[in-house]
């Protein structure tokens, strides 16, 4: 996922393996935008609609565990 602190970067640098594994196509076709998309997750729990949802873990990560 692109973020303002370079996380691939630093994820490419830490774990170089890893990242050629996973950096041609993430499992969703495409990589995640934190504005549009992880941002969306946010609008959506801080809604007053989903006041009957606690307790989950919710992970948008776009597949990506499923390649771990």
């Amino acid at each position: 996922m692109a973020t303002p602190q370079g996380g691939w970067e630093n994820f490419q640098e830490a774990y170089p393996d890893a990242f050629e594994a996973n950096v041609h196509m993430p499992p969703m076709g495409h990589y995640g935008n934190v504005e549009t998309e992880i941002g969306r997750v946010v609008v959506q729990l801080a809604n007053p609609d989903f006041k009957f949802m606690s307790g989950e873990t919710l992970t948008p990560e776009g597949g990506m565990g499923l390649r771990l």
